[in-house]
């Protein structure tokens, strides 16, 4: 008889969670929940800010390497450096072209595959390329935008690509787009901020020289 009336009182103790356990355990799993909601947003934000940085890294690089390319085809005494009223400087400039029954070195333009398939498409005597800072506004916002662009002889603009956008002002401790004779060389600056929460600012300082 003692023994039932033990077991009898040992059920309840075993029978699974009371009213409070329940609560404390929705509790504790809501707040997983919500932390791990949480994180997977903070993480996504971080994947794209990422991805920005790398977006303006890259951009960065080509413009670099279009500028070398085009300075070291480009002599001296065919290079134009101003600088606009937005304080970011301004590059014209032109190459030698190969052209049947003329001089080597005689005729100077434009070589570009952007703007035909024939070889006479794409050699322009007299033409320009032409690097400078565009200023755009988007709701209140100042994209400057860094564009490559080929002037036909009298100054018109017939082709043009954005490089880098959000450059830095030309006044700005580390300008955006600056050009200064180093030497026998020049020295590029290109500063752009990247439009992320990491509010970082890509700065890349590189010389290169002209064709003799």
């Amino acid at each position: 008889m003692t023994i039932a009336i033990q077991l009898a009182h040992a059920r309840p103790h075993v029978a699974g969670f009371t009213a409070l356990e329940l609560i404390m355990s929705i509790a504790i799993s809501t707040v997983i929940v919500l932390a791990t909601i949480g994180f997977i947003r903070t993480s996504g934000h971080s994947a794209v800010d990422i991805w920005r940085d790398a977006q303006a890294q890259s951009a960065m690089r080509y413009a670099g390497q279009r500028i070398r390319t085009d300075f070291r085809q480009a002599s001296p005494t065919k290079l134009l450096l101003t600088q606009p009223a937005n304080d970011n400087h301004a590059v014209r400039l032109q190459r030698p072209l190969d052209v049947t029954g003329s001089e080597p070195g005689t005729v100077w333009g434009v070589y570009a595959r952007e703007l035909g398939k024939t070889e006479a498409e794409r050699n322009k005597p007299g033409w320009f390329v032409r690097y400078r800072v565009v200023d755009v506004t988007k709701s209140g916002t100042i994209d400057r935008q860094l564009t490559r662009e080929y002037l036909d002889a009298s100054g018109k603009i017939r082709y043009t690509k954005t490089l880098i956008h959000f450059l830095q002002s030309g006044t700005a401790p580390k300008p955006g787009f600056k050009i200064d004779p180093a030497g026998a060389m020049w020295q590029i600056t290109l500063t752009s901020r990247v439009r992320s929460r990491l509010k970082a600012v890509r700065h890349w300082q590189f010389r290169v020289s002209c064709k003799n």
